[in-house]
């Protein structure tokens, strides 16, 4: 469900086209994306969000980059 309220407010506030290459992005960081919702769920870490957020950001920063959305 997270991934498609994502999808929709980038596609939404920026190009559709973002949006649906969400799935893309987190797929080829795969790896990075567990990771950091491992940590995120770990129950040591209570649920703290903010490094979830940040590589889930990354994550999407670098897929811009790699496809020339961004400079």
């Amino acid at each position: 469900m997270a991934r498609f309220i994502s999808s929709y407010i980038l596609s939404k506030n920026f190009n559709n086209i973002i949006g649906y290459r969400l799935s893309m992005a987190i797929k080829e960081n795969l790896s990075q994306y567990l990771d950091a919702f491992s940590y995120t769920n770990d129950i040591r870490n209570k649920g703290e969000i903010s490094t979830f957020v940040y590589e889930f950001l990354d994550i999407i920063l670098k897929h811009l980059k790699k496809q020339k959305f961004m400079h």
